[in-house]
């Protein structure tokens, strides 16, 4: 098959090639924010969870680094600590802000700097042994010594190590374990909570003022005011973030300490069942007992708060409490602003029908009108129809005309009459 393309036709797919490619671009530009826009309530729940969540998988993975080797431990340890930092360094914030109480479990700021150390002193050791374990020793042979990590299987026998704990998982876990802490890390400026709940980057400028509390450029927050009304969760949804934020950290270690207690073989597993099942279910209702009474402590301390319209400002972290009293302030004369206009506006269906009846009348008026004030219609002159139409319809002078038409036409029949 021979296809012969001449130069025009060749310019012509070109530049229609650009054009679907710029009007392609422009439309993933408008819907680009829409695309990666998640739910708020989803949002805020997430946020919220993170420490706990990350201190709950890094219990579970220290317990069973506990039977590897002691580098997986550390490992889990070192998890354990970055959602334990993130979270006490989230209440030790709202303590210094809004002189909220914390938990006995959360140091102060010079134990939590100390605590900072350790931390940073238990990746050097874990990095370290890795390069000299696992890099110089197995992989380059220089050594066969065995500190923290598994030991080595005889020559001529397979390793006992499960694939989850080989050399390369670890590895993998050392880089996962730095990612999750600088995931913590940016999860705490408000400007990324933001950037989640779906806002543009326009929009940002105005709502990192808002949220300062800058009364001084009030006009400009109408935007932001109408953002926050958009992404305000329910009460329930409120509360259940504040309860997550407070005490998540403590049932991530709970829970699954507790699940391990139970099921370890070496523990409470071998009991018979007869005693570990209520053993079981007494220590979950204690459990369950010590969630509910906190859930209902912090909704009955807050549910001024949680029942008001600004409820969604509590759940943005490091807010000073002048900032978040002015940003209520606003935030609840714009809501009643908008209830007093949406109250002050005609329904809609109302006004269509208004408007419709409105509408026919006036046609068939004009209608009429227009039929009556023919030459040839067929009512006389002098009729009452006719004159009261015409004095009805017609301006000033076509009134005054028709009147006087009428009064010329009486006056010619009394002459006629007094001839006769």
């Amino acid at each position: 098959i021979r296809m012969d393309l001449s130069l025009a036709g060749i310019v012509v797919l070109l530049i229609v090639a650009q054009i679907i490619g710029v009007a392609i671009i422009i439309w993933i530009q408008e819907i680009v924010d829409r695309m990666i826009r998640f739910p708020a309530t989803f949002v805020f729940v997430v946020y919220a969870a993170a420490p706990g969540a990350s201190i709950w998988l890094a219990t579970r993975s220290m317990l069973k680094g506990l039977v590897v080797a002691p580098c997986f431990a550390l490992l889990g340890l070192y998890s354990l600590g970055t959602g334990y930092l993130r979270w006490a360094d989230d209440l030790l914030d709202d303590n210094t802000l809004e002189r909220r109480a914390v938990p006995r479990i959360v140091w102060g700021r010079r134990r939590q700097a100390y605590a900072v150390r350790v931390h940073s002193i238990l990746w050097a050791v874990l990095v370290s042994d890795f390069i000299i374990e696992e890099v110089l020793g197995q992989w380059c042979g220089f050594h066969s010594v065995r500190l923290l990590g598994p030991p080595q299987a005889p020559a001529g026998q397979e390793t006992t190590t499960p694939a989850e704990y080989q050399p390369p998982a670890f590895a993998l876990f050392i880089a996962a374990a730095a990612a999750h802490q600088h995931v913590l890390t940016l999860t705490k400026r408000q400007t990324v909570l933001v950037r989640m709940l779906g806002a543009r980057c326009s929009q940002l400028p105005n709502l990192r003022l808002f949220l300062m509390g800058a009364p001084s450029v009030t006009g400009q927050h109408a935007e932001a005011l109408s953002f926050l009304r958009n992404v305000s969760p329910s009460k329930w949804w409120c509360c259940l973030v504040l309860f997550l934020r407070r005490w998540g950290a403590v049932g991530g270690v709970l829970i699954p300490l507790s699940l391990y207690v139970l099921r370890d073989p070496q523990h409470l597993g071998a009991m018979p069942k007869e005693t570990l099942v209520p053993l079981a279910m007494a220590i979950g209702a204690v459990l369950g007992h010590s969630a509910s009474s906190s859930f209902a402590a912090l909704w009955h301390a807050c549910e001024g708060h949680l029942e008001a319209e600004y409820r969604v400002l509590h759940l943005f972290p490091h807010m000073s409490p002048q900032a978040r009293d002015w940003a209520c302030d606003a935030l609840s004369q714009a809501v009643r602003q908008s209830t007093k206009d949406k109250a002050t506006e005609p329904d809609g269906m109302i006004w269509a029908a208004v408007a419709m009846v409105r509408g026919t009348t006036s046609w068939a008026v004009s209608s009429i009108a227009g039929v009556l004030s023919r030459p040839g219609s067929t009512q006389g002159r002098g009729s009452p129809l006719l004159s009261s139409a015409n004095t009805t319809t017609m301006p000033g002078g076509s009134a005054a005309h028709s009147a006087s038409h009428g009064s010329s036409t009486a006056g010619g029949l009394r002459r006629r009459t007094a001839s006769k």
